[in-house]
């Protein structure tokens, strides 16, 4: 990599997703640095110190005013999410119907 890497630090959950997809893709990330959060991050890659891998919802309203610049990675880097409830509590039509939404959205992408 031509360009230091800024990384979360260890054991941040998405650091563990990059790692795993450096992984996949048969490299080993090299970290210049690890923060912890995207804030500090976003201001190093901003003055031009390095790289960053992180979600596009963390960069979007900086991409959006040209203050940072982002690429799609190849292959793309997916995180699995969920939704979680109460155990006790019944299924609302509310939570059923939010439900349903996801699958749909689910299904449109595959």
């Amino acid at each position: 990599m031509s360009a230091p890497l800024i990384l979360f630090e260890r054991g941040a959950t998405l650091r563990r997703v990059i790692d795993d997809w450096f992984r996949r893709a048969g490299e080993v990330p090299a970290a210049a640095m690890e923060l912890g959060n995207t804030e500090a991050i976003k201001k190093l890659v901003e003055a031009g110190l390095g790289l960053s891998v992180t979600s596009w919802f963390g960069v979007a309203a900086e991409v959006r005013r040209r203050k940072l610049a982002a690429a799609r990675l190849d292959p793309p880097l997916y995180r699995e999410i969920g939704v979680i409830r109460r155990r006790d509590k019944p299924r609302t039509p509310v939570l059923e119907a939010f439900l349903a939404t996801l699958e749909g959205l689910r299904r449109s992408l595959e």
